[in-house]
């Protein structure tokens, strides 16, 4: 007898059974104004509720001179990662915490470092390999030596944020195995996360707005 993972029909039924996709649409967190705000969001949303990464990346907006408009809705300039490293570099990681973020979380609890420090790093990689604006994110994909260096990262190594960054600046065919979309693949009994695309094209939908739909089921339950 087939499983249910090798059958994209019958999965997609038992997907549609718990999610209704027709009915959702992507959240403004896809639709950030500046490349830098899809980094502190990646960051700082792991293992943590959404409110408090909303939250950091709203207070992070708030504390610039002039407020940085945080979604592509909102009046305002579009801000590069040089413009956010001129404005973080040099201040130490507990001050852009404290006064800056108002977050101290750290990327984990065994060695991990503060979140903001990662956050700046990511951007310095980013930088580096030419990655200043949204106009720019093409060469970010396909790019396996930034990758790497962002995955070398305290607290990147599963590649959960790098996956979840992609979807934000336009990965329509992104998947993020984090803990939401990993417990509803153990309720209806399939463990490669993968097929979750195959899925999507048979639900004539994005993996990216499967995914979403998926998470926002999920954390609602959990919530």
């Amino acid at each position: 007898m087939e499983s249910i993972e090798n059958n994209l029909d019958e999965l997609a039924r038992t997907i549609a059974a718990h999610v209704n996709v027709n009915n959702v649409r992507l959240p403004l967190e896809y639709f950030y104004k500046s490349l830098p705000l899809a980094v502190i969001d990646a960051v700082f949303s792991i293992g943590v509720t959404y409110t408090s990464t909303e939250n950091t990346v709203r207070r992070f907006c708030e504390n610039q001179t002039p407020s940085w408009a945080i979604y592509r809705n909102e009046p305002g300039p579009e801000y590069s990662v040089e413009d956010f490293l001129n404005v973080t570099n040099g201040r130490p990681a507990d001050e852009l915490a404290a006064h800056v973020y108002g977050n101290r979380q750290r990327t984990s609890t065994k060695n991990g470092i503060l979140k903001v420090e990662a956050v700046t790093r990511w951007a310095d990689i980013l930088l580096a390999h030419g990655v200043n604006r949204f106009a720019d994110v093409p060469m970010f994909f396909g790019n396996t030596a930034l990758e790497e260096h962002v995955r070398a990262l305290p607290g990147q190594g599963s590649g959960i944020s790098l996956d979840y960054f992609k979807m934000l600046i336009g990965d329509e065919f992104g998947i993020k195995p984090d803990r939401h979309i990993l417990r509803f693949m153990e309720i209806i009994g399939v463990r490669d996360v993968s097929v979750l695309k195959n899925v999507a094209a048979a639900m004539r939908v994005t993996p990216r707005l499967l995914d979403y739909a998926i998470w926002q089921k999920m954390s609602a339950r959990a919530a």
